[in-house]
């Protein structure tokens, strides 16, 4: 859109994507259809900037967005922030279907499984949180010891053979 751009990521299945930015100091996403994009960029549009997004999420000015990830069949994002919430926003709705504080600082990043059993949130708190995607309830805090700037689920959790519950935090100052 132009402005301080903090996250792309594409919608499973490659049709949609959003742009997380700030702007005037409050958070926005915009959601786009990918085909509309590229439609702009062939024409000569710089990176689509001409193309009208399908929808934008204003976030409150209590806090901004800094990390957000898909949910179940696109029709949902789990947003973080900078004070520790994490929002459960419904894209057919547009509304917020729920918000939990799970940290006591900003959050820096979501990991959502493949199945969409386990979000995994790192922290400039010192913690990572293994949560329940859709009540965010939290099922094991691991103490990371410093801010957590990513963690990942090993995806062999989901291997009938060879399953491993392992995650990786790393972090620092």
């Amino acid at each position: 859109p132009g402005f301080y751009s903090k996250q792309v990521c594409f919608a499973f299945g490659d049709q949609k994507l959003f742009c997380m930015y700030d702007h005037e100091k409050r958070s926005y996403i915009r959601i786009y259809n990918f085909k509309d994009l590229l439609t702009g960029v062939e024409k000569g549009v710089c990176a689509g900037a001409d193309v009208k997004e399908i929808q934008e999420i204003q976030g409150s000015k209590d806090y901004l967005f800094t990390t957000a990830v898909w949910g179940p069949r696109n029709k949902s994002l789990i947003i973080a922030t900078n004070n520790g919430r994490v929002i459960y926003y419904d894209l057919e709705s547009s509304q917020i279907l729920y918000e939990e504080i799970v940290h006591t600082a900003e959050i820096y990043s979501l990991t959502l499984t493949n199945d969409y059993t386990m979000l995994l949130t790192g922290s400039k708190d010192g913690n990572c949180k293994l949560l329940h995607p859709e009540t965010f309830e939290m099922i094991r805090t691991f103490n990371y010891g410093k801010p957590c700037r990513t963690a990942v689920i090993s995806p062999l959790y989901e291997d009938p053979k060879h399953q491993k519950f392992h995650l990786v935090c790393a972090g620092g100052q």
